[in-house]
């Protein structure tokens, strides 16, 4: 897999499940940084880990948001990766979306009253709430931020590959900049807990490449790039 200077791979793995996923929706998800991850989180954060192990996998560099259950998910998959040696980096621009202090984390059926559900269908990407950003905001941020990643070709030529972990609507957003899609076209394109979506970056051009690839598929999904 070789390429020109600056081009490279993103692999984007969506965090475990957290204690408010386990809720089935009921509530406003948004930032919440602080959410930690379920019982069932933290087995799938293992579980990626193996399943990118036994495969020997292996990221020139590894990004996470701010987000407890973005830090917890990378220290268990890597920990069961073999990869606690490889440094962490914060980012910031990997922050989900928030839809304000005052809305995140509210019960679904209390915010999303018919006046709202009817500005959604008016604005789509651009509907926000007081406070909040919209799927546009977040596009422009993704992209800029996968865009203008630092990268150079390995010393033998070859493409590298970075892993984040992140969001479900951060990822959603960063696929529907790249790909123009809809409102309904985004919200349809759910990412799974610890799915591995796979993005790249040619000659400065981005592109999607694959959603929702199971993390021990991973390597075969790589080897087609």
């Amino acid at each position: 897999m070789t390429g020109t200077i600056n081009d490279v791979n993103l692999i984007v793995f969506r965090h475990g499940e957290t204690i408010w996923n386990a809720m089935n929706g009921k509530l406003v998800g948004g930032r919440s940084n602080w959410v930690p991850l379920s019982t069932e989180g933290r087995r799938q954060a293992r579980q990626l880990g193996r399943d990118l192990g036994r495969q020997g996998l292996r990221p020139d560099k590894i990004f996470v948001s701010p987000a407890e259950r973005t830090l917890v998910t990378a220290r268990l998959a890597l920990a069961e990766a073999g990869l606690l040696d490889m440094p962490i980096h914060v980012e910031d621009a990997l922050q989900e979306m928030t839809h304000g202090r005052e809305i995140d984390g509210q019960p679904r059926e209390k915010i999303y009253t018919d006046p709202i559900k009817g500005d959604i269908a008016r604005l789509g990407k651009d509907f926000k709430f007081p406070n909040g950003q919209s799927m546009n905001d977040i596009g422009k941020i993704s992209t800029h931020w996968a865009g203008n990643l630092p990268a150079q070709l390995r010393a033998d030529g070859t493409i590298p590959t970075y892993w984040a972990i992140g969001h479900d609507i951060w990822t959603q957003c960063l696929a529907s900049e790249i790909n123009g899609w809809t409102h309904a076209q985004t919200r349809e394109a759910i990412i799974n807990n610890a799915s591995a979506n796979i993005f790249t970056r040619r000659s400065g051009q981005l592109a999607v490449s694959g959603l929702n690839i199971p993390a021990a598929q991973l390597s075969a999904h790589l080897a087609r790039l």
